[in-house]
């Protein structure tokens, strides 16, 4: 994985984008192929999407949190998980959505419980 800073014309400063180029397994879902994310992607983003990735704050959101960096940043919760017909445990993203950190599947959190 390759880390670099760019200026994010959404937040005003340089933001730390992570280009990974091999299979993340951290306990979380792996990113199989290469796979930019942004790794300060929050709720300061605004709304009008990311400029960087070319999509919405909430995708750029879900793209880290199955990418399994920075796991600290997120709200664990235990829930079924639709993918997995089980009990796991998900993460909380952007726009009131949880992915499941073993297999990767994101849904509206209103449905997950």
């Amino acid at each position: 994985m390759r880390e670099m800073l760019l200026q994010c014309p959404n937040r005003g400063h340089h933001v730390r984008l992570a280009f990974t180029d091999a299979t993340v397994h951290d306990s979380q879902a792996p990113i199989a192929d290469a796979d930019l994310v942004c790794l300060d992607v929050d709720g300061r983003c605004g709304t009008c999407g990311c400029p960087l990735l070319h999509e919405s704050i909430e995708s750029a959101d879900v793209r880290l949190a199955r990418s399994g960096l920075r796991p600290e940043a997120r709200r664990h919760l235990r829930g079924h998980c639709d993918g997995c017909e089980r009990e796991t445990e998900l993460v909380l993203t952007a726009g009131g959505y949880v992915t499941c950190v073993e297999c990767g599947t994101t849904r509206d959190w209103s449905r997950a419980h």
